[in-house]
């Protein structure tokens, strides 16, 4: 399949379920299935797939269930690495530019004595010639055959031809002996307080960003004018997961501001403001491969409408919109990954704590936040004896108190502490549900 028949393929696809929505009155989503898969990148280039690449790969792996890892099949040949027989790989497309001394017109163009086509190479300050000579890029002036004279940035600008060229990569998954890191995982399988915590780690890095976040209200919404997300009070989320999905998204909407990456929004209810909708519903499905936590949009018959016409317009607007969702999530991750390198350096922070001991909880919460670290129980004193005191329910609901040296084993002790409880819950929901059904069955049976 060429690489427009799986431009088309796909556009049709996300259409047909668009107009489905619309028909049935229900909302839209991706097509989500595993979640957590990570950016897709290539194991042996250290490639991070972009654009439609991104959106492609992303949907492949989430919904297989396969690592978002890809290589070529020459890049796995010469590794000794064979593709599994009767595989078939997934079309890629790689877009670039030919400099204008390399085209038919820009070669004519008269410069120094020479003409552009003997331009050996250009580098940030000068132009060499293949006979030696050099001259300063900025003072460069390239004449046409008519007369007209152009910078070298306007040659660039008027001459230089874009080409695509296409490429197939396999999936690790799809190799025989791929080293087993390739197929390795660890989002796939991730757990509430993981997916959480990365949403957390987000939101912080966006607060040092600028962005600033408010609650309260029924309403989820992003600000442009205060550069501000705007979140329904936690309590009306059924479930962690959801708020910081919303959360998600709505930081989607924030990288488009004039100070990140200057998108134009538009006003409700217009083309430009259903687009930039449809780049943060993309962007909601990058995150979600990045920490697993998925976004319930339900899009509403309007702006389904709004994607339809613009997608039945344009073969490539969705894959428009994928390649301003990747930057948007790419402008997200890398602040988010710095403040994380942060946080880990400072992962040890009880290592000596001769200079914090706490008298009072209020002590203890600066100690913290000064330290970049937000997660704490507070227990009496709770650095009395340089140990980190928490207390938590046992099988027999009777408060018991542990002692740690370290934050984050106290975390990951509650957490687990936490999963417990959930689960019993959830077996008693269904036990309380089963015996439910058995009863109103024996009221039928009675009557």
């Amino acid at each position: 399949m060429s690489i427009k028949d799986y431009r088309a393929e796909l556009t049709d696809k996300i259409v047909k379920e668009m107009e489905e929505a619309v028909k049935e009155n229900k909302g839209w989503d991706l097509p989500w299935k595993k979640i957590a898969v990570g950016a897709p990148e290539n194991p042996l280039s250290g490639t991070k797939y972009m654009g439609m690449n991104r959106l492609i790969l992303t949907i492949t792996a989430s919904d297989n269930g396969l690592p978002n890892k890809w290589v070529t099949f020459k890049q796995a040949q010469k590794e000794g690495i064979q593709v599994k027989k009767g595989e078939s790989g997934v079309p890629l497309e790689k877009w670039g530019i030919y400099d204008f001394w390399l085209t038919k017109e820009g070669k004519e163009l008269k410069v120094a004595g020479t003409t552009a086509g003997n331009i050996a190479n250009v580098t940030g300050i000068n132009i060499n010639f293949k006979n030696g000579k050099s001259i300063n890029k900025d003072e460069a002036i390239f004449t046409s055959k008519t007369g007209e004279e152009y910078s070298f940035s306007k040659a660039q600008e008027k001459f230089s031809i874009p080409y695509v060229k296409t490429f197939t990569v396999f999936n690790a998954a799809q190799l025989e002996n791929a080293p087993k890191e390739w197929l390795d995982n660890p989002l796939k399988d991730m757990k509430e307080p993981e997916k959480i915590e990365k949403a957390e780690n987000i939101m912080r890095a966006m607060e040092k960003d600028g962005l600033k976040f408010e609650y309260g209200g029924n309403r989820a919404y992003y600000s442009l004018l205060i550069d501000t997300v705007h979140l329904p009070d936690k309590r009306q989320f059924e479930k962690p997961e959801d708020l910081y999905g919303t959360a998600l998204h709505e930081i989607g909407h924030a990288t488009g501001h004039e100070k990140r990456l200057n998108r134009q929004f538009g006003q409700f209810g217009d083309e430009r403001y259903a687009k930039e909708e449809l780049r943060a519903e993309l962007s909601s499905y990058f995150l979600a491969a990045e920490t697993g936590i998925k976004f319930n949009s339900g899009n509403s018959a309007t702006y389904l409408n709004s994607w339809i016409k613009a997608l039945k317009e344009d073969k490539n607007e969705i894959f428009k919109a994928a390649k301003d969702a990747g930057k948007a999530v790419d402008y997200i991750m890398e602040r988010t990954l710095d403040l994380e390198e942060k946080i880990e350096e400072k992962s040890d922070i009880f290592n000596n704590l001769e200079d914090a001991h706490a008298k009072t909880e209020e002590e203890f919460k600066n100690f913290l936040n000064n330290k970049n670290v937000k997660q704490y129980t507070w227990y009496g004193n709770s650095l009395e004896n340089d140990k980190l005191y928490v207390k938590y329910l046992n099988d027999n609901k009777e408060i018991k108190v542990k002692d740690f040296r370290y934050w984050h084993d106290a975390r990951d002790f509650l957490e687990r502490e936490n999963a417990k409880i959930r689960s019993a819950d959830l077996k008693k929901d269904a036990f309380s549900q089963d015996l439910e059904n058995r009863l109103n069955k024996s009221k039928k049976l009675e009557r």
